[in-house]
């Protein structure tokens, strides 16, 4: 089974819900290339619910670690949501889960962000 993705926009978040495998391929290729889309386009917060994935390989951490990436140079916020189990164990075991924002579910990413947003805002000096 290939990746799917279904994408939204709301309170200027970017949630995209993964579904299948994350697996080497067109659709992963495809995938990707839809997700630096996004950032390209001036993401600031990308949610990515995982919650529906139920297999990664190699190529797909690798991707993984390529939105990451872009998202760090673009100044974009990325928080995974969801990783069941098995993909947990998986990010914990390549050590990516040291670098990835894990959350449970994607209303905790959604909340996270939200603060993160907050105290960035309160942090700034005000304007002259």
């Amino acid at each position: 089974m290939s990746v799917d993705l279904e994408t939204f926009t709301t309170s200027g978040l970017n949630f995209v819900k993964m579904r299948g495998s994350l697996i080497s391929g067109m659709s992963l290729s495809a995938a990707e290339a839809r997700i630096k889309s996004i950032i390209e386009n001036g993401a600031r917060k990308v949610v990515l619910d995982i919650s529906a994935v139920t297999y990664a390989d190699s190529s797909g951490l690798g991707m993984l670690v390529q939105i990451f990436g872009m998202c760090q140079k673009s100044d974009c916020k990325m928080r995974i949501a969801g990783a069941n189990e098995k993909l947990r164990s998986l990010l914990h075991t390549t050590r990516l889960d040291t670098i990835f924002d894990l959350d449970p579910d994607s209303q905790v990413s959604l909340t996270k962000l939200l603060a993160e947003a907050s105290e960035s805002a309160a942090a700034k000096p005000p304007a002259a």
